[in-house]
């Protein structure tokens, strides 16, 4: 879960899902169905070549097509929004996922690294290609922000609140950090890739150009989180017109980047180059 998707509310109002505004119907809708033909891509994809990649990324599609399907309603119905209970599902709803696009983005970015012989090419490869170390900041981070987020969305006492606010800050600030050393990676393998001379690798059914693509969906990402640590604790980060797109924009744009031909590693050339075959 990502945890500024949590909402921090001081006050009782009448309408929960208005006071973390929730208002148009149109656009929550139009996200929940812009994701549905994707997720039935991304499955599809997924059988014919199973790797991590897909199915993470359609396990992300399902749960963006049930949040925006609950936003829809709370900003339809004024009695879905005066209920805490469901604002409170769909917030934990929508963050579930970001963990997985994000580390899926960077999967592909190592893979494509094996698959080119570049892994390691680069003094900073050992921090930012070190799958473990990635791996174990995000689950650190998804921890931070759900003990940080229920005890600043249900708790009544203020140091409590507070404690969970600071934990959240601190969620953002790791994810924020692992999306920039995604860029960062990027950056080093397109360098790594330009130096090396043509041999039989290159016959990889990766796209040439797949880089590029691949440093455009990290810079989506460290976008997404840049906005949510600007504003953090701000009312600001619950305006529709900055959270489409800031964060929901952001990420859609990103999932559907994965589509480009060529981008995600066929399961047989990658278990030709790791002899691994549990992906």
């Amino acid at each position: 879960m990502n945890s500024p998707d949590f909402p921090v509310i001081d006050v009782q109002p009448e309408n929960y899902a208005k006071a973390i505004q929730i208002n148009s119907f149109p656009l929550a809708l139009i996200f929940t169905l812009v994701y549905v033909p994707l997720l039935g891509i991304f499955l599809f994809k997924a059988v014919r070549n199973s790797t991590y990649v897909l199915w993470i990324t359609a396990f992300f599609c399902q749960v963006r097509i049930v949040s925006f399907a609950m936003r829809a309603l709370l900003a339809k119905s004024e009695s879905a929004g005066e209920n805490f209970n469901l604002v409170l599902a769909q917030q934990i709803v929508y963050g579930v996922g970001f963990f997985g696009i994000l580390y899926s983005a960077y999967t592909m970015v190592l893979d494509r690294g094996l698959i080119k012989g570049t892994t390691g090419s680069f003094p900073l490869s050992r921090i930012t290609g070190n799958r473990l170390l990635i791996r174990l900041a995000l689950i650190a981070a998804v921890s931070l922000s759900v003990t940080g987020a229920v005890q600043a969305g249900t708790s009544t006492v203020q140091n409590t609140i507070n404690l969970g606010k600071h934990l959240k800050t601190i969620a953002i600030v790791i994810f924020l950090v692992v999306a920039a050393l995604l860029v960062v990676h990027t950056i080093f393998s397109m360098s790594a890739e330009a130096r090396r001379s043509s041999d039989a690798k290159e016959l990889s059914s990766l796209a040439p150009h797949g880089l590029h693509v691949l440093l455009l969906i990290g810079l989506l990402l460290l976008t997404r989180e840049i906005f949510y640590l600007a504003t953090n604790n701000k009312t600001e980060q619950y305006k529709e017109l900055l959270f489409y797109p800031f964060a929901a924009g952001t990420e859609l744009i990103a999932v559907i980047l994965f589509l480009v031909p060529g981008l995600i590693p066929l399961k047989r050339e990658l278990a030709e180059t790791t002899r691994v075959t549990s992906y």
